[in-house]
């Protein structure tokens, strides 16, 4: 455990990422098949990774998670940039931060890298993490630069990170602004909620048993908590393969080095980049994949 200069802490437990890959080790390799590719490409020092986000969030981290200690061990320090929500949550806040989840904040970006350690992000956050189905194969960082400004900033190379598959586990049939003002998600600094095949599925089994049991209000209740609850958004309803692969690394300076001194064209060029490296190996990895589920 690593104490910082100013209030982030930094609380990754090598020996607590080897039990969580211990405990979900036949979950990955067996039901998501997962796979990583190129981690040999990661270079030595602080990196920032930057991937795309789908709604098998906690697959899709451990997977990764998964690939970087086959080729580095545990030791080797990484962190995850986080929504806040999960990391308030006791016991579920308390296992995230000991795997190496931060809050999203720029302070705490620049501690990790300042530790030494890299930094893992997900530029498109709630609103690419809970796209429809159907725009799975499409990257969308949503024109947040904050990473960008990051890896200019501290000279640390840009690792491109394509991830496929962890979409597919609970296909979202829509998304919503709705869903998260009815559920009050929206107090909670979530703008967007899914409806999940697993969602619609659980609540009608809750709704079901209410009207079997004579108290279709309970049933009505607990579909309710359903259509909020990470447990059921999060469902491992299909076994997708889930597969990573990891793109050349970028020196962003030297890369946005023709927009000179504007900052925001270097910024918007680096933004361009990388979500183009990111694209590139998404499409590259479902050009391989055999079928819906790998």
């Amino acid at each position: 455990m690593t104490a910082t200069s100013s209030n982030v802490r930094l609380e990754r437990e090598p020996a607590a990422v080897e039990r969580a890959l211990e405990r979900f080790g036949i979950m990955l390799r067996r039901y998501f098949r997962a796979e990583t590719h190129h981690m040999e490409r990661v270079p030595e020092g602080a990196v920032l990774l930057v991937a795309n986000h789908n709604i098998g969030v906690p697959w899709e981290a451990l997977s990764l998670l998964q690939g970087w200690h086959q080729t580095f061990g545990a030791e080797r320090d990484i962190y995850v940039l986080s929504h806040p929500l999960p990391l308030r949550i006791p016991w579920i806040g308390m296992g995230a931060r000991r795997l190496g989840a931060v809050e999203a904040t720029r302070e705490a970006a620049d501690q990790t890298i300042a530790s030494g350690a890299s930094l893992l992000v997900f530029p498109g956050g709630v609103r690419e993490e809970t796209r429809p189905f159907w725009q799975r194969r499409r990257c969308n960082f949503h024109g947040r630069k904050g990473w960008a400004k990051i890896a200019l900033d501290s000279g640390v190379p840009v690792v491109p990170v394509s991830i496929v598959g962890s979409h597919e586990i609970n296909p979202v049939l829509l998304q919503s602004r709705f869903i998260a003002w009815l559920t009050l998600m929206r107090l909670v600094r979530v703008s967007h909620m899914p409806l999940t095949v697993g969602q619609v599925l659980v609540t009608l089994l809750a709704i079901g048993l209410g009207w079997l049991f004579g108290a279709w209000w309970v049933g009505a209740l607990i579909a309710y908590a359903f259509l909020s609850s990470p447990f059921v958004v999060f469902l491992p309803l299909l076994p997708s393969k889930i597969s990573v692969t990891i793109g050349e690394p970028i020196e962003l300076k030297p890369a946005t080095d023709a927009h000179g001194d504007d900052r925001e064209a270097r910024l918007q060029a680096a933004y361009e980049l990388v979500l183009d490296r990111v694209q590139t190996g998404v499409d590259r990895l479902n050009e391989q994949r055999p079928g819906f589920l790998g």
